[in-house]
């Protein structure tokens, strides 16, 4: 039996899926980079548990903050060049703690990370949303989620021996060139998935835009 190939609009969704992948792991890898060298952090610039507290709670009081500011404003807008844009921001907060001098400037960098971080949900997430429909949809976003848990799981793993090799600063550079790869590949491959379709308009909206036209119709044929 002949193996049927996919569809190019299959292939243009698998791609989406595939980036959107990558940009998981690497957005939750990075986001977990700083946890996993904690106690060598916490040893380094003298850190007590309250200061280890407050980087943690203000890391999720910005992604809080922004995951639902930058939601809003990504309607309508690049998918690309917004999964880039935080990469980018990630990628910048990354370096950032090579110059840490202590607490204040490690929590800078912390709320640098988390706002980079923000744009993957909302946007990444909307993404694969608008790029499948019915049981596909379910398995693309579990595909996809997935990743996220395997770039935390990665970071986890590998973050103590690279510095055991390298160092923590060289282990935090070596980190931002894996997020510069991934800005370039999602810049060059990445293609925006069609716009909301008819099913996805709200049914108010839709219910309005129909009652107008019936307006029209009628009082055209009087």
């Amino acid at each position: 039996m002949e193996k049927q190939h996919p569809s190019p609009r299959e292939q243009a969704s698998n791609r989406i899926l595939y980036l959107v992948s990558l940009n998981h792991m690497v957005n939750d890898g990075s986001v977990y980079l700083l946890s996993s060298l904690f106690p060598i952090v916490v040893s380094l610039f003298a850190l007590s548990a309250v200061q280890v507290g407050m980087i943690v709670g203000v890391g999720y009081l910005t992604s809080v903050i922004f995951q639902a500011v930058i939601g809003r404003y990504s309607e309508n807008r690049s998918s690309r060049n917004l999964l880039a844009i935080g990469m980018a921001i990630i990628c910048v907060s990354v370096v950032s703690f090579v110059f840490a001098t202590g607490f204040f400037t490690l929590l800078g960098s912390v709320v640098v990370l988390r706002l980079g971080s923000s744009f993957f949900h909302p946007v990444g997430v909307s993404a694969v949303s608008r790029s499948y429909e019915g049981s596909r949809q379910e398995k693309a976003l579990g595909f996809q989620s997935a990743f996220g848990n395997l770039g935390i799981l990665i970071v986890f793993l590998a973050s103590v021996p690279v510095y055991t090799i390298i160092g923590w600063r060289a282990t935090f550079i070596g980190f931002a060139v894996v997020l510069a790869f991934d800005i370039v590949v999602t810049l060059a491959l990445f293609k925006n998935p069609p716009p909301a379709s008819r099913r996805d308009i709200p049914r108010g909206r839709s219910n309005r835009s129909s009652d107008h036209k019936d307006l029209i119709e009628f009082h055209s044929s009087l």
